[in-house]
């Protein structure tokens, strides 16, 4: 059931096309079954990981503009891009329907820790902007608040199913 086909030197190679299709069917039906478990503290959980994933991203993008790898405007579109990224976090976390006191507790941690971090891209973005004179802003100071937070994020919800 393969198919012939010739590689870019000539030669003559097989291809299972209907065990490929199988192989990418089973992949793709476990993949849609692994992101929908844990109910509310999975969810949580990929949200935060999704929260934190955009604080590590702003954290390096702070980085290569202060090392004057990237330019001011491209890392301000990237925090604009993370808060955004944040904020959607943010509405799943709040649309969640908790059934216990757990998981209650969970959502407003969760929640407490992504407005945390989105008033911390704020003011990175709203730094970013500011002349690098300004008393009282440094984009390395903004890099420790984001790193901060992100490894608070990653600790507190490491336990929560995924």
């Amino acid at each position: 059931m393969s198919t012939r086909s010739t590689t870019a030197r000539g030669r003559a190679c097989a291809r299972p096309k209907p065990v490929l299709a199988a192989v990418l069917a089973v992949m793709l039906l476990l993949t849609g079954c692994v992101t929908q478990q844990g109910g509310t503290t999975g969810k949580l959980g990929r949200a935060a990981d999704e929260v934190e994933s955009s604080l590590t991203s702003a954290e390096l993008g702070l980085e290569q503009e202060q090392a004057g790898l990237t330019l001011p405007g491209a890392v301000d579109t990237l925090l604009e891009n993370m808060l955004k990224d944040v904020n959607k976090a943010a509405s799943k976390m709040g649309k969640l329907s908790p059934k216990d006191v757990t998981e209650r507790d969970q959502q407003r941690r969760a929640l407490e820790l992504t407005g945390e971090a989105e008033q911390a891209l704020a003011s990175a973005r709203a730094n970013l902007q500011l002349p690098t004179s300004t008393p009282g802003t440094s984009a390395e100071s903004d890099i420790q608040k984001l790193s901060r937070l992100a490894d608070t994020i990653g600790s507190a919800t490491e336990g929560w199913t995924r």
